[in-house]
C-alpha cells in the first residue's frame, strides 16, 4: 500500500483510510451531485471539480477508479480518439447520479462509501470565450452512457479541504499523480481566487516511481506563477504545450524534499479560474 499522504491544512491521513483519522465533520452540508475530470486511459482518474464558496464541493480530491461496465469505458476511449472541433478544447467529466452523497464519506474509517454512480461527459470549451458544454456520452440507442465507480482505500490518492489557506505559494505548486506512462500535473488550490488546471505532463527526469505519484507528491515550478491577475474570465493555462519547465519535487513516499525534476507539459484536462471562484 502507498505512503499515506501527510495531513495538511483541512486534509485527511490517506490513503490509509481504514486507520487513519476521520475528516472534520459536515453533517450540516447536505450531500449533492458531485462532478469529477475523467482522466487516463489504461489506468483511469477521478479528479474532483471543487467550489471554494459551496462547501459540499470545498474539497480536493483525486481517486483511481474502474468501470463496472466495459461497453462506457470502450464508449470514452472511442470518443477520446475522434477529432477536437475547431475553436474548441476537449475535456472529459464524470457525474454523480441518482446516488447523492457526502464527498467525506470516501474518507472515513467504516467504508461508508465505496462506489457510487455516473454519466460520463464529454466537455467542449470554447477557446475564445472558455464557456463550456458538459454532454453526456451516449448509446447506440441514444441513451445517457451510465456506469459504477468503485472506491478502494489505496485508491484514494488525495484528499483536502480546499479554500483554508490564509496565503498563496511564492510559485506554482501542484500535485503530481497517475502512474508512469500516464501522468498528471494539478493545480493545489489555496484559496480564492485561484486557478484549477490539470495537464498531461511527461519526459520527467528523474522519473519518479509508482510509490511516489501515488502519494501525490507536491511539484513546485519556480518560473510560473501561482497567482492570477486580471479579469477570471479571460485568464489562459499557465503552461506552454510543449515546454519544458524546471521544478522541485516534495515526495511523501520516500520522505525526500526538494529534489530536482524536470518535465514537459502535454495536452490540458481541465481548466478553470470562473465558477471554481464565484460559483455560491
Amino acid at each position: 500500500m502507498p505512503a499515506p499522504v501527510p495531513v495538511a491544512t483541512g486534509a485527511v491521513d490517506l490513503p490509509a483510510r481504514p486507520n487513519g483519522p476521520d475528516p472534520p465533520p459536515t453533517a450540516k452540508d447536505p450531500p449533492l451531485s458531485h462532478r469529477f475530470i475523467l482522466l487516463g486511459q489504461k489506468t483511469l482518474l477521478a479528479y474532483h471539480l471543487g467550489l471554494f464558496h459551496v462547501p459540499v464541493h470545498a474539497y480536493q480530491v483525486t481517486l483511481r477508479i474502474d468501470f463496472s461496465s466495459a461497453e462506457v469505458r470502450q464508449a470514452y476511449l472511442a470518443d477520446l480518439a475522434t477529432s477536437v472541433p475547431a475553436g474548441k478544447k476537449r475535456f472529459y467529466s464524470i457525474r454523480a447520479q441518482g446516488d447523492m452523497f457526502d464527498l467525506t464519506e470516501i474518507t472515513r474509517k467504516d467504508n461508508s462509501r465505496t462506489s457510487f454512480d455516473v454519466a460520463v461527459e464529454r466537455i467542449l470549451a470554447d477557446t475564445t470565450s472558455g464557456d463550456r458544454e458538459f454532454d453526456p456520452l451516449k448509446d447506440s440507442q441514444g441513451k445517457d452512457l451510465t456506469t459504477t465507480v468503485t472506491i478502494q482505500p489505496q485508491e484514494l490518492l488525495y484528499f483536502e479541504q480546499i479554500g483554508t489557506a490564509t496565503s498563496y505559494p511564492a510559485q506554482f505548486t501542484g500535485l503530481l499523480t497517475g502512474t508512469t506512462d500516464e501522468t498528471c500535473l494539478a493545480h493545489k488550490l489555496a484559496k480564492a481566487d485561484h486557478w484549477d488546471a490539470v495537464l498531461t505532463v511527461s519526459d520527467l527526469k528523474p522519473a519518479p516511481s509508482q510509490a511516489t505519484l501515488d502519494s501525490a507528491p507536491l511539484v513546485t515550478v519556480p518560473k510560473v506563477a501561482d497567482t492570477l491577475t486580471g479579469d477570471l474570465n479571460t485568464q489562459q493555462s499557465q503552461f506552454t504545450t510543449g515546454n519544458t519547465y524546471d521544478s522541485s519535487l516534495t515526495s511523501h513516499a520516500n520522505g525526500a524534499t526538494g529534489s530536482a525534476l524536470s518535465f514537459t507539459a502535454g495536452a490540458e484536462h481541465w481548466w478553470n479560474s470562473t465558477s471554481l471562484n464565484t460559483a455560491t
